[in-house]
């Protein structure tokens, strides 16, 4: 079985790769990544948007590949992917979702997603993490649903999911992961990963 791997962009405009085990160790400094607010993986490619309202892909190659554009991203500060589908929430409170083509297509608005900071998708789910430290989930559905709080998530800077498993990244430069349960549980920390501002995994 092919193994998952975490991806992550840094403040200082690199791309890292580790794989998604639940130990410590090593990530490997795989290419660039320019300016990234939100970072998620479709169809096993990496798309990420950025400060400037673009949204790019590349392959999840681990050496230095360009970045492709692919079309606008505006306001982003997270990305999530179900399927075909991309999700982001934005600066002013606002969850999309476009097909996750290589062109240029539109945005559809499908509801609220407050002050978030990071969020990813587990079965069909959408989960994300707000400034204000808390974890909650909602249903993929494209209109606007409310979303149920189910936990913590601290400090949060970014956020994904591999093999049904939420992973999270803090600003204090640790790397953790919970179980995608809908009610308060801990997260357990399995590493490091420093100077996160997207995170996404394939």
């Amino acid at each position: 079985m092919k193994k998952e791997n975490l991806f992550c962009a840094t403040s200082n405009n690199k791309l890292w790769m580790r794989e998604a085990s639940l130990q410590d160790i090593k990530w490997l400094n795989i290419g660039h990544a320019n300016k990234v607010v939100g970072m998620t993986s479709s169809s096993g490619k990496l798309f990420c948007a950025t400060k400037d309202n673009k949204l790019w892909m590349r392959e999840p190659v681990l050496h230095d590949v360009a970045w492709h554009h692919i079309g606008h991203a505006n306001k982003v500060v997270s990305m999530a992917a179900i399927g075909d589908s991309l999700f982001c929430a934005t600066s002013d409170n606002k969850l999309w979702m476009r097909e996750s083509v290589l062109h240029d297509v539109k945005w559809h608005h499908i509801g609220h997603a407050n002050k978030v900071v990071g969020m990813t998708a587990v079965d069909g789910m959408l989960f994300c993490a707000t400034k204000d430290n808390k974890l909650w989930v909602r249903e993929s559905a494209l209109h606007n649903i409310k979303w149920l709080h189910i936990g913590h998530a601290n400090k949060v800077v970014g956020m994904t999911s591999v093999d049904g498993k939420l992973f999270c990244s803090t600003k204090d430069n640790k790397l953790w992961v919970r179980e995608p349960v809908l009610h308060d549980v801990s997260w357990h920390h399995i590493g490091h990963a420093n100077k996160v501002v997207a995170m996404a995994s394939t």
